[in-house]
């Protein structure tokens, strides 16, 4: 129910951040909801284009990280989400086939596959 509700408020405005830089997106990804993912991309490619798809996967916060740098840290630490390394797999998948850039860095100069070794030893 919450995922839901979740996905319906930030329709009116999913490009919307927080003061960090965070999106619905960013959220979504940082605690492993696939299905609110795949509804915020559905969404975007619906209203808005595959252009802006990929505008918005890559929208990095105030750090520079990207939706694909938070899925890469997804861990049992900081989710509930059941088979969490599964759920990080295919949230990597759709933002990779929506255009998510492997070469972001972010502001501290953390590639993507930093992250992704960093979580994988937590």
């Amino acid at each position: 129910v919450l995922r839901v509700s979740f996905v319906i408020c930030f329709k009116l405005n999913a490009f919307l951040s927080m003061q960090d830089g965070e999106t619905p997106l960013h959220l979504a990804c940082r605690f492993g909801h696939l299905r609110v993912v795949k509804e915020l991309l559905q969404y975007i490619q619906k209203e808005k284009g595959g252009t802006d798809v990929g505008l918005y996967i890559n929208t990095a916060t105030n750090k520079g990280e990207s939706a694909l740098h938070y899925a890469s840290k997804l861990s049992e630490s900081n989710t509930s989400v059941k088979n969490v390394h599964d759920a990080a797999r295919e949230i990597a998948q759709l933002l990779l086939d929506g255009g998510a850039s492997v070469y972001q860095q972010t502001k501290d100069v953390r590639t993507i596959a930093f992250c992704v070794l960093s979580g994988a030893r937590q």
